[in-house]
């Protein structure tokens, strides 16, 4: 079978390795039919992180499992978060976590792939989205999605004029960078919340000052896949015309090479790959 292996810094290659086999009682084997590629897939892409297999938006059949098993779904489509989450889960559940009114304004930092599933999971809670990228080609699909979107300084003026200088109600940072977290730091009103799901691999550079000034309730990380999965699912269900174009590219596992070096650049949106 195929495997996308990142084997040094902006560097991967597909590679032929043996079919998997049940090992333990408790194990099952899907078949994977596509996977997204992700964001933070970039962090090992660009050296951050260790290298190694790529690839945790998968979804696709079970086709064996273990004698402990005991409800296999054979032949049934499947998603598995791998200890991750996909992007209407993160950003809808961080949401919640901020306890922010179900009414107001919220931000939301980075419109790649996270940002504009941040976007819809948001306009179910929020009466107003603000979003942002540095990257201009974005900002169409985010004003699709619902959102105001605008460049930073823009989006600043417009967010203090509309709150009479208070500030947002909520920010969704989903970039994973410093800079991001000290902008949504800014953005949000005084006793507002901040929801950070980026990746981060920089130690960020805020003061603990700026925060106990504002009460700002700092929300970092995921959430449980299964307790909030069915809202997720909502969201998806409430904005199919919207998600039917989520996916710009579907392309076969071969070509990954160069779509991980296009999708590093900014060149390009969200990519399955098609086994």
């Amino acid at each position: 079978m195929k495997q996308v292996v990142c084997t040094a810094p902006f560097t991967v290659e597909v590679r032929d390795v043996p079919k998997p086999e049940i090992e333990r009682d408790g194990d099952v084997i899907i078949k994977v039919s596509t996977a997204g590629l992700c964001g933070s897939d970039l962090h090992a892409y660009r050296g951050l992180e260790p290298g190694g297999p790529m690839g945790h938006e998968v979804c696709g059949e079970i086709v064996a499992a273990g004698p402990e098993v005991k409800n296999a779904a054979f032949n049934a489509r499947r998603l598995m978060d791998d200890g991750w989450l996909t992007a209407e889960q993160w950003s809808l559940a961080d949401a919640e976590k901020g306890t922010a009114p179900k009414k107001g304004i919220a931000v939301v930092l980075g419109c790649g792939p996270v940002g504009l599933c941040a976007i819809s999971s948001a306009k179910t809670l929020f009466e107003t989205v603000y979003a942002t990228d540095l990257n201009a080609s974005r900002l169409p699909a985010a004003e699709k999605h619902g959102a105001i979107a605008l460049p930073l300084p823009e989006l600043k003026e417009a967010l203090m004029n509309a709150t009479e200088g208070r500030g947002a109600d909520a920010v969704l940072e989903v970039v994973g960078h410093p800079s991001a977290v000290a902008d949504a730091l800014e953005l949000v009103r005084p006793y507002g919340a901040v929801s950070s799901v980026g990746v981060h691999n920089a130690p960020l550079s805020v003061s603990a000052e700026k925060f106990y000034d504002k009460n700002v309730r700092m929300q970092f990380g995921r959430c449980s896949v299964r307790t909030f999965f069915p809202a997720a699912m909502n969201v998806l269900k409430g904005n199919l015309d919207l998600f039917r174009s989520f996916v710009q590219f579907k392309v076969g596992i071969n070509e990954a090479p160069e779509y991980y070096t296009r999708f590093e650049k900014g060149e390009i949106g969200k990519t399955v790959f098609v086994m």
